[in-house]
């Protein structure tokens, strides 16, 4: 993961443009015509479990699926940076980077 200032700043503006398979954004299209949307979190050969808004999960059976598919953007919301300031940015950067540098380097 890139941390410079320069690529997350990227990474924030344009979610999407380099964003890594695990965090797409999937659209299952149920049987009963029911529509989910979210990140693939698990795979069996028989169901999919995907990851949801608030952290919610939803497990179904490949059988009842009609129609998968990848909407090819990042879960992250696009236009995110317009309810920031300038000085909002600064800090959600120095916050990843921060965070980034605890992991890679534990106690």
């Amino acid at each position: 993961t890139n941390t410079e200032p320069a690529a997350l700043l990227t990474s924030i503006l344009d979610p999407s443009q380099a964003v890594e398979a695990k965090y797409l954004n999937y659209i299952i299209l149920m049987d009963d015509g029911l529509t989910l949307t979210g990140m693939l979190a698990a795979e069996t050969g028989s169901s999919l479990t995907l990851a949801m808004e608030e952290g919610k999960r939803q497990t179904v059976l490949r059988q009842d699926i009609e129609e998968l598919q990848s909407s090819g953007k990042s879960l992250m919301p696009d236009g995110l940076e317009e309810e920031l300031t300038p000085q909002d940015l600064s800090d959600l950067i120095a916050f990843v980077r921060a965070m980034h540098d605890q992991q890679a380097s534990p106690d």
